[in-house]
């Protein structure tokens, strides 16, 4: 601006410190904090909440700091990325069969587990105790189950209902 000077003039110049918006949101599995209006220079932190079964993974711009520290000299838009909480089923055989269902699954999905028995042997049980097969279980924590089998004999496969036959064989 320019002025014409006629007689003394006193002028006074008021400056301020730029302040800038800084813009926090999230993916919809959490919240973003810190969101409001800094001025420059200023450093602000800001973090991202997860909700329960999720974890955080990062910040839109591939920043992983949480809290994050960031200094603000310009308007800030970021959103918190969050991912559901996974879960390993680790599945083990003893004696001789096999197992499907390990791997990697999301919190509350469900899984299902059977055992396999090989040729001459049968499903007995899981270690905890678990009869079911295949069983159906819901993700809600890491999981290593061990299916127990064991061998056919003779006797699993008789039905005894005679008492003569029933003699013959306690004797």
């Amino acid at each position: 601006r320019s002025i014409v000077v006629t007689d003394d003039v006193t002028l006074t110049a008021s400056f301020a410190v730029n302040e800038y918006i800084v813009q926090l949101n999230a993916d919809g599995n959490g919240v973003a904090v810190g969101s409001g209006t800094y001025k420059h220079g200023e450093t602000v932190i800001i973090g991202a909440i997860p909700n329960e079964h999720y974890h955080f993974d990062q910040w839109s711009d591939g920043n992983t700091d949480n809290p994050r520290s960031i200094l603000v000299t310009e308007h800030i838009i970021l959103t918190a990325k969050f991912s559901i909480d996974t879960y390993e089923v680790i599945l083990n055989s003893e004696g001789d069969g096999t197992t499907i269902g390990s791997g990697t699954y999301d919190y509350g999905e469900t899984a299902t587990l059977a055992a396999i028995p090989y040729n001459e042997s049968k499903f007995v049980q899981w270690s905890d105790g678990n009869t079911d097969n295949p069983r159906t279980v819901t993700i809600t924590q890491d999981i290593t189950l061990t299916a127990k089998f064991s061998l056919i004999t003779g006797v699993d496969n008789v039905s005894i209902t005679s008492p003569k036959i029933q003699k013959v064989l306690i004797d």
